[in-house]
Order: structure tokens, then C-alpha cells, then sequence
């Protein structure tokens, strides 16, 4: 899911994706790390709809996922993956 939201010119992409396969073939979970610097406009637009969502009475759950979604989606610039690592084996 993350690697359809990085960069295109995203260094290392082939080896972090081999390192993942490798991971879970081991059984492991991971956890990617990226970040994304945002327009202080964009970044104000979406805190308000965040907001909202956050202080709903209504299906407050759903609509703080669609905010934290729309955050990733909507986003000018694509993510810069950070960091992978390895976690736990999965059950």
C-alpha cells in the first residue's frame, strides 16, 4: 500500500521492496516510515475537515479515516519512504 504513494525517483525502491519480500517470507510484519512536506494552505484545508471528523457525534470513527485517507491521497507531493522495519512474526 505505501509504495503506491511514494515518489517516483523514491531511492533504493527495488532493494526496500526485495527487503520486504524477504521479511515476510520470514514471517515478519513491518512497519514503512515516510513523510510528505505539505503547501501550509493545503495542510490548513485538510486540518479543518480533520476537525471536524475528530469532533463528530456521528460516526466519528469513519469519518476520521476518510480525513487521515484524504491526507494521503489528495496530497501534492508524494511520500519520501523513510525507513522499514522488521516487527514481529506474524501467527
Amino acid at each position: 500500500m505505501i509504495f503506491e504513494r511514494l515518489r517516483e525517483d523514491q531511492l533504493y525502491k527495488d532493494n526496500t521492496v526485495e527487503h520486504m519480500e524477504e521479511f515476510a517470507t520470514e514471517g515478519l510484519r513491518t512497519l514503512c516510515i515516510s513523510m510528505n512536506e505539505l503547501d501550509p494552505d493545503e495542510y490548513e484545508e485538510w486540518n479543518k475537515k480533520f476537525y471536524e471528523a475528530s469532533t463528530s457525534l456521528d460516526n466519528r470513527d469513519e469519518k476520521v479515516d476518510a480525513a487521515s485517507e484524504l491526507i494521503e491521497k489528495v496530497t501534492k507531493c508524494k511520500f519520501n519512504l523513510i525507513q522499514i522495519k522488521s516487527l514481529i512474526k506474524s501467527r
